[in-house]
């Protein structure tokens, strides 16, 4: 028997699960798992491309995977200051928050958008 966990959905989401596994004559946890296949089937190539990106942002240093982890470009990050070694990656700071070019990363965010 496989281990399984409970997931926290809404309660109409729940109740949707239980009338559709009942009608395909399914436990819910298997209604579950082949929904949760049958998205991934559909959207890999979305998938895919997400995963080239984060890929292509860690190995584009500092400023790139910044910009990625922020939703923005490396251009924007650039422009609000950019980031030197000590901001990113290096040893971790003892207090405050962190920052782009010596602005709050939240700051730089607004910034940028």
């Amino acid at each position: 028997m496989r281990a399984q966990s409970p997931i926290k959905v809404h309660e109409a989401t729940k109740e949707k699960v239980r009338y559709a596994a009942l009608m395909a004559g399914l436990k819910q946890a298997e209604l579950v798992e082949r929904a949760v296949d049958e998205y991934v089937e559909r959207h890999r190539e979305l998938f895919a491309q997400r995963m080239e990106r984060a890929h292509e942002a860690l190995l584009g240093g500092k400023t790139s995977t910044l910009a990625y982890s922020v939703g923005a470009g490396g251009a924007d990050v650039e422009r609000v200051g950019g980031v030197s070694s000590d901001q990113v990656g290096g040893a971790p700071r003892a207090v405050g928050s962190p920052r782009v070019g010596g602005i709050p990363v939240a700051t730089a965010w607004r910034a940028v958008r």
